[in-house]
């Protein structure tokens, strides 16, 4: 996760690259669990439950998604588009949330893992009760060469 809270009672987050070790604690915005940033020259900073875990929220997470959520969370912000990472919404959490033209509620999702049509139908379901405009992003992989990619009528 790039975004922790900065108490257990609170909706307030820093992001990982922003916050210092000596900043600590952190929790979960999630399960309200304390959880560690995570720093090093290989891989984006993020946070990370200390275990034994508990929570699924950020578990799983490749750094190719860390780094394409940061890598488009930096573009809308030097766009001079305010955004949010991993925002928390009701039965919801976008990788990146910002407000279209100051007034449309977009969210983004980026996606390395596989899910079932019905996850999907179910996820963009909830943003639509929300409100909330929402675009997928499919992460490049080999596997967008394989024919269950290619267009079909």
């Amino acid at each position: 996760m790039l975004a922790a809270n900065i108490a257990p009672e609170t909706s307030e987050s820093i992001i990982a690259r922003a916050a210092q070790k000596s900043d600590a604690p952190f929790f979960c915005p999630e399960c309200g669990a304390e959880v560690i940033l995570r720093q090093g020259n290989r891989r984006i900073p993020h946070f990370a439950h200390k275990p034994p875990v508990t929570c699924e929220y950020g578990s799983g997470e490749t750094e190719a998604h860390r780094q394409c959520k940061i890598a488009i969370f930096d573009e809308l912000r030097a766009a001079g588009v305010p955004c949010e990472l991993e925002k928390s919404l009701p039965g919801a959490r976008p990788d990146i949330f910002f407000f279209w033209n100051q007034e449309v509620p977009c969210a983004i999702e980026v996606q390395r893992s596989d899910l079932s049509v019905e996850i999907l139908a179910l996820r963009t379901q909830r943003y639509h009760e929300l409100g909330v405009f929402v675009l997928w992003l499919r992460l490049f992989d080999n596997r967008l060469g394989e024919a269950m990619y290619a267009p079909r009528p």
